[in-house]
């Protein structure tokens, strides 16, 4: 059995985040803001952004 670790790079927004949830964001600090950061990302990054360790991990 070989294993393989693959490099890619991944976006910093809601859909990598530890704290990004289908249906908003977990994170204490962003309960009032967090549509703001989930549909203008390209405008400016979400303070609140860590890496979902669960599904990455960092390289």
């Amino acid at each position: 059995m070989a294993r393989v670790i693959a490099t890619q790079e991944v976006p910093e927004n809601c859909s990598t985040c530890l704290y990004g949830k289908f249906y908003g964001c977990s994170h204490a600090d962003r309960q009032k803001d967090w549509t703001y950061y989930r549909f203008w990302q390209g405008l400016k990054p979400c303070p609140s952004w860590w890496l979902d360790q669960n599904r990455f991990e960092r390289a």
